[in-house]
């Protein structure tokens, strides 16, 4: 069977004075794990410290966050996520990193965070951000010091997407800022429009609409099928559709 980690921030407030309530932002959880589940892989969840992370936009009237709660194992799961530090990448095919504005402070430059993300990549596993997600690759280097995204394409929540929701003076480290100074190659879509990049086995998402599509170009990624350049096709249908570039 195949299994994925979908890892998490911890952090539950940002702001010179901590006023700002964050967390893990639960809609793209949620919206991973419905992909991963259609495809039949075995979902485990992983924060930095472990336990019950702290959650964004948790709406009882969504269809799938109702799915996701009345799944017996993802409600205790979501309780008692793995501690990152804990985690043996090798029994993963593959990493996705959810996100939330708490994901600005504990995947950044973390070392639990860079050490999973560079095992993963030594290992082939595919990879994947979405929204704030994307910081967690931004800091992982090769074994030169080389960071693992340089040159790389990649998306992820944009400065001006920050600035829309008022928090490009709140959160530490831009997201866009973050990629950019990794060597990546940032790539921008539409504002709060469904938008990733997928270069080599490396996925990102731009923002939260971003991340059934990002889960279902990861599942095409263990699964390799025929494709051709910008296309794919192989029954991950929830992600095709909408902004998605591919580089080999």
């Amino acid at each position: 069977m195949i299994r994925v980690l979908i890892a998490t921030t911890n952090t539950s407030s940002l702001g010179p004075t901590d006023a700002r309530s964050v967390g893990a932002y639960l809609p793209e959880i949620v919206d991973a794990w419905w992909v991963f589940r259609r495809q039949d892989w075995h979902v485990d969840l992983a924060s930095v410290l472990g336990g019950a992370p702290p959650l964004e936009a948790r709406n009882p009237a969504c269809p799938r966050q109702q799915a996701f709660f009345a799944d017996p194992e993802m409600a205790s799961a979501i309780e008692q996520t793995l501690a990152l530090g804990s985690v043996d990448v090798d029994d993963y095919q593959a990493v996705f990193f959810a996100g939330g504005h708490g994901a600005a402070i504990d995947f950044v430059d973390n070392d639990v965070v860079n050490e999973v993300v560079a095992a993963a990549y030594r290992s082939g596993l595919a990879l994947g951000g979405v929204c704030h997600g994307p910081l967690a690759l931004a800091f992982a280097v090769d074994e030169f010091g080389v960071p693992l995204i340089n040159g790389v394409r990649t998306c992820g929540f944009t400065n001006d997407e920050e600035r829309a929701i008022g928090m490009a003076d709140v959160v530490p480290v831009l997201v866009q800022d973050a990629l950019e100074r990794a060597g990546a190659v940032y790539l921008e879509g539409p504002s709060f429009v469904p938008h990733i990049q997928v270069d080599g086995k490396i996925v990102t998402g731009q923002n939260p609409a971003s991340a059934t599509l990002a889960a279902g170009a990861m599942t095409l990624l263990v699964e390799p099928v025929e494709v051709g350049r910008g296309s794919v096709s192989n029954g991950a249908e929830e992600g095709i559709d909408h902004d998605m570039e591919i580089h080999n």
